[in-house]
């Protein structure tokens, strides 16, 4: 299971560099290929954080992928609202990659993302009603 946990972690990290990078240029009249760079990075994230049993690292990727599918279509918030809250999240991912490496997978990792998640939802509340976010979370 070690050889999967640090192909988890280097995949992870290099999605979350990519994002960095692609949120740099997320703007007013960024091209749609930015946005759905940015949406890839966070589903994949988001599946093999969930392949590993890392939920709160799925949880939050989640969000994040909700927020920009909206965006996508058209129907998100004002891009110059979204960079700020994105960096957070890949900061706070980032220290729990770190963590993940640490404690193995399936572990439960110290990190709550549920705030962060509120404050991405804030920004995306029709992510809330989408059939993907509808569905149960697994039991904790």
């Amino acid at each position: 299971m070690r050889k999967y946990l640090d192909l988890f972690v280097a995949e992870a990290g290099e999605h979350i560099q990519g994002a960095v990078q692609q949120l740099a240029r997320l703007g007013a009249g960024a091209p749609p290929e930015t946005i759905h760079s940015l949406f890839r990075h966070f589903h994949s994230i988001k599946g093999m954080a969930a392949s590993m049993g890392f939920e709160e690292i799925g949880a939050l990727s989640h969000a994040v992928e909700d927020l920009f599918d909206l965006l996508r279509k058209g129907s998100g918030p004002p891009l110059e609202s979204v960079p700020d809250v994105v960096m957070e999240t890949l900061d706070a991912m980032t220290a729990m990659v770190a963590e993940a490496a640490a404690v193995g997978p399936g572990a439960r990792l110290s990190y709550d993302p549920q705030p962060l998640i509120a404050r991405v939802r804030v920004l995306a509340p029709a992510a809330e009603r989408s059939p993907a976010a509808a569905r149960p979370s697994p039991p904790a």
